[in-house]
């Protein structure tokens, strides 16, 4: 994935997520109505790299918001804090 295309992507993943945090949605809500594009936040962690997804979130203040959620929900899990049904 080029450079161009992380940081449209990543602009389409901010892009929602203001769109619902603007409408009142609170961050459970916010974690379950994007379940949906999970997968493609991996995708776009997987091709930003290690270092690469410093850069899309110091601009994008909504996906920074959406990458911490995430990253609280995993270390949730990893904690086996809640029971995930296997």
């Amino acid at each position: 994935m080029t450079a161009a295309k992380r940081q449209q992507f990543a602009r389409e993943l901010d892009t929602r997520v203001r769109y619902l945090r603007l409408t009142g949605l609170d961050d459970t809500a916010l974690v379950a109505v994007m379940s949906d594009r999970v997968a493609d936040f991996q995708t776009l962690l997987d091709a930003a790299g290690p270092g690469g997804m410093d850069g899309l979130v110091g601009r994008l203040p909504d996906l920074r918001h959406y990458a911490a959620l995430l990253t609280s929900v995993a270390a949730v899990v990893r904690e086996n804090t809640i029971r995930v049904p296997e």
